[in-house]
């Protein structure tokens, strides 16, 4: 008998029209906007949209240091090229000064979107 080799090979994802799927998602921070002043409580709120389906957003936001003071995600339910998130924090919780939003978004294939960066300021009057 001869030897026998075994070969390795990852197939990418295919969508249900058996063609794989090569294309990232997208995720936009709608709200708040670049530069915005913002206090109290706020709802941080992401689009993102995707060729077949979108699975999950992800939203951290920063200090001016780099510290990570707020995270959380949302899922799509079913299978929907379009998901709209609305993410409520206190920004009390973090104290004034500069921050940034970065969200990014996942696919049912398990691509990944770019970072989508937004730069605000917190100001409670304290």
């Amino acid at each position: 008998m001869g030897n026998i080799a075994e070969i390795e090979y990852t197939v990418p994802f295919q969508n249900f029209n058996g063609v794989a799927d090569i294309f990232s998602p997208f995720a936009n921070i709608t709200s708040p906007s670049d530069g915005e002043t913002v206090a109290g409580s706020i709802v941080i709120a992401v689009h993102g949209s995707d060729n077949n389906a979108i699975s999950q957003i992800n939203l951290d936001v920063y200090d001016d240091a780099g510290n990570n003071v707020f995270s959380d995600y949302c899922t799509g339910l079913g299978l929907v090229d379009v998901l709209d998130c609305n993410f409520p924090w206190d920004t009390a919780l973090a104290g004034n000064g500069q921050y940034y939003a970065e969200a990014f978004a996942k696919d049912s294939s398990g691509n990944t979107s770019v970072k989508h960066r937004v730069d605000f300021i917190i100001d409670n009057g304290d």
